[in-house]
């Protein structure tokens, strides 16, 4: 091997460790998120996924599985569903695209072993680069192999550096004996998944209209690389589009797109911004999620699909 070859290995070596040193380091010492714009990595953040993915670590056979963003997990109440008979499971995660909705399949389906996956899509999702629910992931959830994929596949320096860091805060023990308060502000956690806000009511100001991002492709191929999944294990799936207000519902301008795309599946769909009559000042307490009111209408429509 030649000096020059050498020197090269020896550099890359020094260069990897250093960088990995100096990333764990510059983590740990810098109180501010605006000084450290490359990494984010919070432990116990906003939507309770530490919990959640807690509770995922021993459910055991349930009868309904909920996947997808911020919409699932403030959307679709356990206890609501319980008082019915189904026994759900809520593993939403904020932001959460196909990609993630993807790799936590992959890793929680067989042993929580849900008859019934109900995937929640929401369209400007589809469009999303899957940083932010990464970032979620890395911190919330173990390390591990499939984590690294998700990485990988996301492939940005943020969740790239972040994941750096939750390997090293793995190994030296810091998720070990870290317990997540159920109660946060407003927010309070359910058993099995679900987040409840304390009752609020939107106020109606939003912009008036509202553009969806370009679709990206990826999303769509990772979606179908879930219903092929869902179908190889035999499982029932309903996709849902949960309600959002009418007036951000009408600001959309790729609808009709979306909704070709989601009847393209041949796997039964739901829009309940057409199938529910709400009111945004009523039933909402932001732009897109739903208050306790909302979701008890919505869930209580939702029962009586799974119940047909």
């Amino acid at each position: 091997m030649s000096q020059f070859l050498k020197n090269g290995l020896l550099f890359a070596l020094f260069a990897t460790v250093g960088y990995i040193a100096l990333t764990v380091v510059w983590g740990s010492v810098m109180p501010y998120n605006f000084l450290r714009p490359n990494l984010n990595y919070r432990m116990g953040s906003y939507g309770h996924m530490f919990s959640r993915i807690q509770e995922a670590e021993k459910a055991k056979k349930v009868d309904v599985l909920v996947m997808g963003s911020s919409h699932a997990y403030r959307g679709f109440d356990p206890r609501i569903f319980e008082a019915a008979g189904i026994d759900l499971f809520n593993l939403g995660s904020s932001s959460q695209t196909p990609l993630q909705s993807k790799v936590l399949l992959e890793k929680y389906l067989d042993s929580i072993g849900a008859e019934t996956v109900i995937l929640e899509v929401y369209p400007a999702l589809f469009g999303s680069d899957g940083v932010e629910s990464t970032l979620d992931l890395i911190a919330n959830t173990p390390v591990d192999c499939s984590t690294l994929e998700l990485v990988a596949e996301v492939n940005n320096i943020k969740t790239w550096n972040t994941f750096i860091y939750g390997v090293v805060m793995e190994c030296i023990g810091k998720r070990e004996g870290f317990e997540e308060d159920a109660q946060k502000k407003d927010d309070l956690y359910i058993s099995n998944g679900y987040v409840q806000k304390e009752l609020s009511y939107f106020d109606g100001k939003m912009k008036d209209s509202f553009s969806l991002a370009e679709f990206n492709p990826d999303q769509f191929h990772y979606f179908e690389e879930t219903l092929h999944l869902l179908k190889k294990r035999e499982t029932e799936v309903l996709l849902i589009f949960a309600p959002i207000t009418q007036k951000l519902y009408n600001s959309f301008d790729q609808i009709d797109d979306f909704e070709a795309r989601m009847g393209d599946y041949k796997v039964p769909y739901y829009n309940f911004n057409e199938r529910l009559e709400l009111e945004d000042t009523i039933h909402f307490y932001d732009g897109h999620h739903l208050n306790q009111r909302g979701v008890e209408i919505f869930n209580q429509a939702v029962i009586e699909l799974l119940k047909k």
